[in-house]
């Protein structure tokens, strides 16, 4: 269940930090946002700002983190979408609960591109479907000469 005390002293933080700089959205994520926070747990921010160095606001989130008044620390994490870790960023957005502002964000900066390849091996003899198997999925191969054993492994595509 969500600590309503946590999300509202993440609100607090989220006002009095839009007050003072450029903030274009504030997420809640972790324990208290999957609402399974423990004793010990911290309320974890992301701090989204739209500048290409958002570090450089580091000491006055911080102040502004430690003059919140909530029971658990608040934990904040700058960044610009830009330059956040994708994997972090995507569990975030998945978890995570929005408190302040609003946060568009393009599919570019989260996910990774990818290619999708379809083919079908129907028409063709069974060594070339084979061959074209391996390729695409990879394959092991193991070899005993005497009494060593040598693999070889190909990753596919």
């Amino acid at each position: 269940m969500i600590e309503e005390n946590d999300i509202i002293a993440a609100k607090r933080f989220a006002l009095t930090l839009s007050e003072v700089l450029p903030v274009e959205a504030v997420i809640v994520y972790g324990s208290v946002a999957r609402g399974k926070p423990g004793d010990t747990s911290d309320i974890d921010v992301m701090v989204v700002i739209n500048d290409p160095k958002p570090e450089k606001y580091t000491g006055e989130v911080t102040k502004v983190a430690i003059e919140t008044p909530s029971a658990r620390d608040i934990k904040p994490v700058l960044t610009n979408l830009r330059d956040a870790n994708h994997e972090f960023l995507k569990n975030v957005l998945r978890e995570g609960r929005v408190v302040f502002g609003k946060l568009v964000v393009e599919a570019s900066s989260v996910l990774k591109p990818m290619n999708l390849i379809i083919y079908t091996t129907k028409k063709l003899k069974k060594s070339a479907a084979s061959r074209i198997s391996q390729i695409a999925h990879g394959y092991t191969t193991k070899k005993i000469i005497g009494k060593k054993e040598y693999i070889s492994e190909k990753a596919g595509i």
